[in-house]
């Protein structure tokens, strides 16, 4: 049983919520984006639908709670899902991924002769993971031939790929792991803030996806899906990976984030580790052995 369910009121701060409500919303979240909300974080869940009340300027949580039971609209589910994700993200976070990207990129995928290079950043937030790919790529052009590049950018955060598609970030945010050189050469400063390079927004392109119901169809040969299985079940993540492994290319990889395994979620993925990364493959499909 929900642990929810063992209390009358829950209290966050000052305010007291019925659990009936919280409960409901978790369960909601969960079923629809795989997004888990446990006792430890319920004050969170709490104040992101606070803000969902203040955005379909309700009353309170109560007639939130009224409007998702009677059936709420998509756009107003759209805007439930989009307070209930975490978007923190910046530039080339772990830097040491983006280094296994590129040695894969070289050791794996150019040895088969891709007519083009096809990249996948599944949880893309506001872009900064997706542009640090083109980015990674760029400098990887200028030691050798690239065919040309690809990368699909999605999020299930409507707001989050907004900021995306502008392309443009504070101060605060183009300091959050770029290098002064990289600022420099790949944006430029206007008085909205820094715009990234038309040279590299042009091989991004930035679309809607829920990982639960992707309709996501593409083959891949990298795939980016970092900080995403954190949230979920064992069995979401199941379903997820299978549907990650549908879209990876012959010898394609999936990348996760710091701390997150498929061990025990899949067996029919294989591991490497390259510049201390690891990267997850479909069994049996490696292309190529490394030296």
């Amino acid at each position: 049983m929900n642990s929810l369910g063992s209390c009358r009121v829950w209290c966050v701060g000052e305010a007291s919520v019925s659990p009936n409500i919280l409960s409901f919303f978790s369960q909601f979240i969960e079923k629809e984006a795989g997004i888990l909300f446990h006792d430890i974080n319920l004050y969170q869940l709490q104040s992101r639908l606070e803000e969902v009340v203040r955005l379909e300027k309700l009353k309170d949580l109560d007639e939130l709670y009224a409007v998702f039971k009677r059936g709420a609209s998509t756009a107003q589910i759209d805007r439930l899902i989009d307070q209930a994700t975490n978007n923190e993200t910046l530039f080339f976070r772990d830097p040491g991924f983006f280094d296994a990207f590129k040695r894969f990129v070289v050791d794996e995928i150019l040895p088969t002769g891709p007519s083009e290079l096809r990249f996948w950043s599944a949880a893309a937030s506001t872009g900064q993971e997706a542009i640090s790919m083109a980015i990674a790529l760029d400098e990887l052009s200028r030691t050798r031939p690239l065919p040309p590049v690809k990368i699909l950018a999605t999020d299930i955060c409507h707001r989050a790929l907004d900021k995306a598609r502008k392309g443009t970030y504070s101060d605060f945010e183009i300091g959050r792991g770029l290098s002064d050189e990289r600022r420099d050469r790949y944006f430029k400063k206007t008085a909205e803030g820094w715009r990234v390079s038309p040279s590299i927004s042009a091989q991004i392109s930035f679309a809607h996806n829920n990982l639960i119901h992707s309709t996501v169809q593409d083959q891949f040969h990298v795939i980016f899906c970092r900080n995403v299985l954190i949230y979920q079940k064992v069995e979401m993540k199941a379903q997820v990976v299978r549907m990650l492994l549908s879209q990876l290319a012959p010898g394609g990889g999936i990348i996760l984030g710091v701390g997150e395994t498929l061990m025990g979620v899949s067996s029919e993925v294989e591991s490497r580790i390259m510049d201390k990364v690891v990267v997850y493959t479909a069994r049996g499909t490696r292309v190529r052995q490394a030296a």
